[in-house]
């Protein structure tokens, strides 16, 4: 996972989605 070298918590759980597919694309686009 990115979400480590992201460091910030709110890109963490976003790419974590695009991948894993919990959050539909357009919720992560909000996250971003």
């Amino acid at each position: 996972d990115g979400r480590a070298e992201d460091g910030p918590p709110r890109r963490g759980p976003a790419r974590r989605t695009r991948g894993g597919g919990g959050v539909p694309e357009e919720q992560v686009g909000d996250l971003l």
